[in-house]
């Protein structure tokens, strides 16, 4: 099951009075206990990460298993310090921004001019316990440790954390109040789902420079924010009737307009790339079916 779209599983919330738990994950086997202990008693959730940690390669861990799991959940980004922290957690497809409580000013509006861009909401840190019930640390590592003793393989490990962490949130059920409401969720929540913005052309230049123009586009296109990848590619063909290409990954349906409007997507756009690509078609998708 895809992640559901956040504003549809607050809503969701809302409507059935049960707080959604906002589970922050500094690990991949934390997300594995919170996954088994929502799917033990069927609960809607959502997963957090500090700012701290977007760039370190934990978040497409999480959108991986997430997607691939039968649950109903989605994920934000909270602590968030600086505007770069917040375009990497826009890129890494976080729904949410939560700000620290100390972010300057200035920071704090560029972040919600570029969030709310994307169409993405931006708030401050301190809000994340008043619209979610929030769970730190859930993973009790003083019984842990006893565990560990015993531990001879990463299995035994990998279950220990994921164990622990199924424990420490068996202890919320109650507070929660949504168990059995996560099939609900699932059936009335859209799926958050990137956008793939594509194009074919063919170009009126040489394919050294076609070639080095894409390099170039690849650079500016990249660190936009809300575009989550970029690829250019030209056809295994060379008699294709359209040669080249460019496939852009939008984190959600609000950067098409956010990007198309961006000042260094339309310099590159009118300077660069349409002197050369006349002969070009445009279109935004959304994937269908689940993802492998």
């Amino acid at each position: 099951m895809a992640i559901l779209n956040l504003s549809d599983l607050v809503t969701h919330s809302d409507d059935h009075h049960y707080k959604l738990p906002a589970i922050n994950v500094q690990s991949l086997l934390v997300l594995k206990g919170a996954v088994a202990w929502a799917k033990k008693h069927d609960i809607p959730f959502i997963v957090t990460i500090d700012g701290s940690q977007v760039e370190n390669g934990l978040i497409p861990s999480i959108e991986e298993l997430l997607r691939k799991e039968d649950v109903a959940s989605s994920f934000v980004a909270r602590r968030i310090s600086d505007k770069s922290q917040a375009v990497e957690a826009l890129r890494r497809g976080c729904q949410a921004l939560f700000l620290e409580n100390n972010c300057n000013e200035q920071d704090k509006l560029e972040i919600e001019r570029t969030a709310s861009s994307c169409g993405v909401v931006s708030k401050p840190e301190e809000s994340i316990a008043i619209d979610f019930l929030e769970i730190d640390n859930i993973v009790e590592f003083g019984s842990l440790v006893k565990e560990i003793e015993n531990v001879s393989t990463w299995n035994q490990l990998e279950a220990a954390v994921i164990n622990s962490a199924i424990d420490s949130l068996s202890k919320i059920v109650d507070q929660v109040d949504a168990t059995g409401l996560a099939v609900d969720a699932k059936s009335k929540c859209k799926i958050y789902a990137p956008i793939e913005h594509l194009i074919i052309y063919n170009s009126s230049v040489s394919d050294e420079q076609t070639r080095k123009a894409a390099q170039t586009g690849t650079a500016v296109l990249d660190n936009i924010p809300g575009v989550r990848a970029t690829w250019s590619g030209e056809s295994v063909r060379p008699n294709a009737k359209y040669r080249w290409c460019w496939l852009i990954r939008f984190a959600n349906e609000s950067v098409i307009a956010s990007f198309r409007d961006h000042p260094e997507h339309i310099a590159y756009a009118n300077e660069q790339f349409r002197p050369i690509a006349d002969d070009r078609i445009s279109i935004d998708y959304v994937l269908l079916g689940p993802e492998r």
